[in-house]
């Protein structure tokens, strides 16, 4: 019982001032109904998977190198369906695709409000988590990949769920290999617990809690997680936002956890 109380403590500690809205730009992304686009090194289209809308980029070349889903920003006092139209996660997925890598921006579900004591935020980033690595998963078992190829990753709300339930959930990224954080942030509790590989990135001066980008690498206390793991906290911005030039990085260091 004591376990479970630290459990959720963590999760509302970690949660207390995460009062923020961002599920990105609107433009440019696949929409319903279209057939697949081709592009220079992949085709898009939206498909389920898990039984999850998707906006699927599939590489020309089947010489698929592992599995990329990734979960928009959102209201995390009343978190509705991801966005499959998030423009910073649009440009990521095809630079991804590009590089051979099956990618799935992933329309989570629709998750109930936090409530007055954040008593909802486990098991919303629990749902989260879930919905992700189930997409992985799927993709996985029709590609002909194993959990071992698939990493998650989020913007905003979506990456302080992954952040927060890698710290202290029960074992959904178990044999994945890592989760991607853009504009993540903390409490310094919950960066000393995360439990899987993560590469974090933010801008200086991320307002919303105390640990984000570099600082979630430096307090990450297993060792064995933190040699697998990068962080950066960007000079050249400020506050909750993002840059373009992370995207060729994020590329690489999955390149190095999947060549």
């Amino acid at each position: 019982m004591k376990n479970h109380v630290k459990i959720i403590m963590g999760f509302i500690l970690f949660s207390a001032g995460l009062l923020w809205s961002c599920s990105g730009d609107d433009d440019g992304g696949v929409k319903e109904g279209t057939p697949p686009v081709a592009q220079t090194g992949f085709t898009t289209v939206e498909r389920q998977f898990a039984n999850l809308d998707c906006s699927f980029y599939k590489p020309n070349s089947e010489d698929y190198k592992g599995i990329v889903t990734l979960g928009s920003g959102n209201d995390p006092l009343d978190p509705s369906e991801g966005s499959l139209n998030d423009g910073y996660l649009i440009a990521l997925a095809g630079k991804l695709a590009d590089a051979g890598y099956l990618v799935a921006i992933v329309a989570y579900r629709d998750e109930p409000p936090v409530g007055d004591n954040w008593q909802n935020w486990a098991s919303n980033a629990t749902m989260l988590a879930e919905d992700l690595s189930d997409v992985g998963t799927d993709i996985a078992g029709e590609f002909g990949l194993e959990r071992s190829d698939i990493v998650l990753g989020g913007s905003s709300y979506a990456a302080n769920a992954l952040i927060s339930h890698s710290a202290w959930g029960m074992g959904t990224f178990a044999d994945t290999r890592g989760f991607i954080a853009i504009m993540g942030s903390s409490s310094l509790e919950t960066a000393q617990n995360i439990k899987s590989p993560v590469l974090a990135f933010a801008c200086n001066g991320e307002p919303y809690e105390s640990n984000y980008g570099q600082s979630i690498y430096d307090n990450i206390a297993s060792a064995s997680v933190k040699s697998k793991s990068y962080g950066f906290t960007d000079a050249t911005c400020s506050g909750h936002s993002t840059s373009n030039a992370w995207q060729d990085v994020i590329v690489q260091k999955v390149q190095a956890w999947l060549p």
